[in-house]
């Protein structure tokens, strides 16, 4: 008896409300004006950290930024020093002709540092801190639009 007791205490423990993952409509209109804006940003753009995303508004998709992060985390080898370079290339070259990131520039020192010298960061996604934020596990959300700058000293 005492083994049945404690399983229903700790099942009513682990209850939850299934509806408290639906994002609300506040959210849902954010996340429409969101796939909106970058439908309306012209050419390819980088949303480091959902890569998904782009595709919403018919737009070409990358590697997200975790999957990099993996392969650059681990050993050296032609793979890794490809990724890197490619990776510096593509920014350097300003071939996205904007880059959204969820919130200062963060990642390895090469990226900060290439997005620093090439991009500006142009202004703030959503006009609410309260909207579009993920319902489960880690808060995040795309906050800032990166666009290249003219020149190098920018």
């Amino acid at each position: 008896i005492c083994v049945y007791l404690i399983c229903i205490i700790q099942f009513f423990g682990l209850r939850y409300n299934p509806l408290a993952q639906i994002p609300t409509q506040k959210d849902l209109e954010a996340g429409r004006a969101f796939i909106n804006t970058m439908a309306q940003l012209p050419g390819n753009i980088l949303v480091a950290s959902h890569g998904y995303l782009p595709s919403l508004a018919g737009k070409r998709c990358y590697a997200h930024q975790m999957a990099i992060a993996d392969v650059v985390r681990g050993k050296n080898c032609p793979t890794k020093t490809k990724l890197i370079y490619e990776t510096k290339r593509a920014i350097r070259e300003r071939r996205f002709d904007a880059i959204i990131l969820d919130a200062t520039i963060v990642g390895p020192s090469w990226f900060v540092e290439s997005i620093k010298r090439y991009y500006t960061r142009q202004r703030p996604i959503f006009g609410s801190r309260n909207v579009f934020w993920s319902v489960t596990g880690l808060k995040t959300r795309p906050q800032f639009i990166y666009v290249p700058k003219r020149n190098d000293t920018d």
